[in-house]
């Protein structure tokens, strides 16, 4: 099973935006997981 999370660099000051350490700035959106079974 896999759980998988959109990114972005546009952040938008949502509460569910998690920062990622990256030379870019971008966020993970926490509240749009999605589970792959495979």
């Amino acid at each position: 099973m896999l759980l998988c999370v959109p990114c972005t660099t546009k952040a938008k000051g949502y509460p569910f935006e998690v920062e990622l350490s990256d030379s870019r700035e971008s966020v993970a959106l926490a509240d749009q997981v999605t589970c792959v079974d495979w």
